[in-house]
């Protein structure tokens, strides 16, 4: 969904309205309007002091630099969000024959183990089915799925969401 305000900013700051509008909307199928106006938000975001400091953090971050950024901004448990985070990449036993692309739907469906080590004990990182739960701990969950990488490909095949 477009904030019509930061839309509207963008709009006066990039110069006449009436020639903008009509460059985005006359003439075009809504696919195409809707493309564009999601390049031309992202454009302006990229060249925004905000969007700069958030493409560095992720280009030269760390996954808990990520999340303390985004999890503090949305006054969310950061302490909490780290341990799932940890919990996903230091003691995920991921399942034989689960490729990476489908490791997200077999969270869903299946849930995620642990295995600690140091205790020599399984546990659950994430029940089955457990939709609900799943949604309110999507930053870590999705941050740590963006952590894993098969060798083969340069781009990760999840992307951190934060936008809830």
């Amino acid at each position: 969904m477009v904030n019509h305000n930061t839309l509207a900013k963008f709009m006066v700051q990039k110069g006449d309205l009436n020639e903008l509008c009509q460059s985005l909307f006359i003439m075009k199928s809504p696919k195409q309007n809707y493309m564009e106006l999601n390049q031309f938000i992202w454009n302006n975001y990229k060249e925004s002091k905000e969007g700069q400091e958030v493409i560095k953090l992720f280009e030269e971050g760390y996954l808990d630099d990520i999340l303390s950024k985004f999890a503090v901004d949305k006054n969310k448990n950061l302490d909490y969000y780290l341990n799932i985070l940890i919990s996903i990449i230091d003691y995920a036993e991921i399942p034989e024959g689960i490729q990476l692309k489908d490791l997200y739907l077999h969270i869903l469906e299946e849930g995620l183990k642990g295995f600690d080590d140091q205790k020599e004990e399984e546990f659950d990182i994430f029940y089955p089915e457990e939709y609900d739960y799943i949604i309110s701990v999507i930053e870590p969950l999705s941050l740590a799925l963006f952590n894993y990488k098969e060798e083969e490909m340069e781009e990760p095949i999840y992307i951190p969401y934060f936008f809830l």
